[in-house]
């Protein structure tokens, strides 16, 4: 559900012509546009971040295309549990450092996304506003959620949708503080 999402979100920007971010196992790019880009030079050194370096960068130079050819999808593993789920989501966060400077218009996007799930904890936990919110961000992010499930050919579980939707208050501030810190580990 949080990756597509995500998938979803991205999807939706490039129809305005604007390319965030990618996933490595379905990206595809011509090898002079790498070379151009330099490689993964600006990238070598950081754990995570490689394949949104890859589409932003790219992207400056031409424009990109989502495909949503089910035929062309590759798939990978999940993360096995609650911790690798948790692991994987604070690495990609680490790199909003990085998008601050790079692409202002995605790190607003995701600036507002921790805000406004941390406004909704914090009201929760010491207001009564937080049902107006949740209630607005539970409504267009569903519209999100099932429009991508429709565009990529994902069934989505009602049910589903609506844990995820409760547990992202909690969960995107926690990952995206731990983010800043770089409380993750990766491979050696």
């Amino acid at each position: 559900m949080d990756f597509l999402g995500i998938i979803a979100a991205n999807a939706g920007v490039g129809g305005w012509g604007q390319f965030w971010s990618g996933s490595g196992q379905n990206l595809a790019y011509k090898k002079s546009d790498f070379e151009a880009i330099d490689g993964f030079e600006w990238v070598k050194d950081k754990p995570s971040g490689d394949d949104m370096y890859l589409v932003q960068s790219i992207s400056k130079l031409k424009s990109g295309v989502i495909n949503i050819d089910p035929n062309s999808f590759v798939t990978t593993s999940a993360v096995q549990s609650l911790r690798e789920f948790m692991n994987q989501r604070t690495r990609w966060s680490s790199n909003s450092r990085v998008n601050v400077r790079q692409n202002h218009l995605f790190f607003a996007f995701l600036f507002s996304a921790f805000l406004c799930n941390t406004t909704i904890l914090l009201s929760f936990l010491f207001g009564n506003a937080w049902l107006f919110a949740f209630s607005m961000k539970f409504i267009l992010e569903g519209c999100v959620i099932f429009l991508g499930g429709k565009l990529f050919d994902t069934k989505v579980n009602p049910l589903v949708y609506f844990a995820w939707a409760f547990a992202q208050p909690v969960y995107i501030p926690v990952v995206g503080l731990m983010g800043l810190q770089n409380r993750f580990t990766w491979k050696t």
